[in-house]
């Protein structure tokens, strides 16, 4: 993939809105919330299919573009977390 961009799989993210890193409380109390940590996972990645074991991130999004609808978790590869969040 020398030279190319990394992209999710349109087909894998059709319907799904508003992605968002997956936040939980922090232990201290004055930084209320922040990003849950990555973890290891030997399953593929929710929105590009890569099955290539590696670090994973929770992240949230929308079934629908309105920011009220139901919200679905998804383990991202860090690539995807990357397109998504910088």
């Amino acid at each position: 993939m020398a030279g190319q961009e990394h992209r999710p799989d349109e087909q894998l993210i059709a319907g799904l809105f508003n992605f968002a890193p997956k936040m939980t409380r922090s232990i201290w109390a004055e930084d209320g919330q922040e990003p849950a940590a990555s973890f290891f996972s030997p399953f593929r990645c929710d929105t590009c299919g890569t099955d290539l074991a590696g670090l994973r991130y929770y992240v949230t999004a929308t079934i629908g573009p309105k920011h009220t609808n139901a919200r679905e978790t998804l383990e991202l590869c860090e690539d995807c977390y990357l397109y998504f969040f910088t």
